[in-house]
């Protein structure tokens, strides 16, 4: 984040990055095995048109797609993508939300890395691994999330954690997407920042410039 938010080169680097891989975002275009569902050409072209503008509808209005209500989802895949590189990883929830004046009630919420970890007496008798509750195979069971930003020292006090199920307990729907960087390591639980390896390098450069 160091490297990010105060060196050029590591800036342009992540965000040249995001232009390259993101662009304008994914966009939709559905493409159904229609043999197998029993419908014939017609009727899956129309499924599939009625299907796309349905999550055009949704993914282009920010009231409709993101839970603050400010970012389209091409945005939010940016932002995603570029705090994956930068803090190595980035949670995302999909919260239920039927807000006034929307036609559908599925948001997706970004939560920085900083905001899963392990409380301090936690009362779950279950594995944990850096905020992630885990089973004996290493499958995510829960993640503990705060209510606000762990380096508040402002509002320490007011710090609590809250269980979320990794899964649906009655849909086994996913309630927690993880993205991280990249894997290494078997049972690898938390990302690493990109630039992680090369920060000393990025750092002389960085000095190098400005002297």
């Amino acid at each position: 984040r160091d490297l990010y938010m105060g060196s050029p080169l590591a800036s342009g680097t992540i965000k040249t990055t995001r232009t390259n891989v993101i662009g304008s975002g994914l966009t939709l275009n559905a493409q159904i095995d229609y043999e197998f569902l029993g419908l014939d050409e017609d009727q899956a072209a129309d499924w599939e048109s009625n299907t796309e503008r349905e999550f055009n509808l949704w993914a282009n209005n920010p009231s409709e797609c993101d839970a603050g209500r400010t970012l389209t989802f091409s945005r939010l895949q940016g932002v995603a993508f570029v705090a994956s590189l930068v803090s190595g990883e980035v949670f995302a929830m999909t919260p239920y939300i039927k807000n006034t004046g929307c036609l559908y009630g599925m948001k997706v919420f970004l939560l920085e890395a900083d905001y899963i970890d392990s409380p301090l007496t936690p009362d779950y008798t279950k594995d944990i691994q850096a905020g992630i509750a885990l089973d004996k195979f290493g499958a995510p069971l829960a993640y503990w999330v705060a209510n606000q930003h762990p380096a508040d020292t402002a509002k320490q006090a007011q710090l609590k954690y809250n269980r979320i199920l990794a899964f649906g307990s009655k849909s086994g729907r996913r309630n927690v997407l993880h993205i991280m960087a990249d894997i290494d390591r078997p049972r690898q639980r938390r990302g690493a920042p990109i630039l992680a390896s090369a920060f000393e390098d990025f750092k002389q450069l960085d000095r190098y410039q400005k002297a």
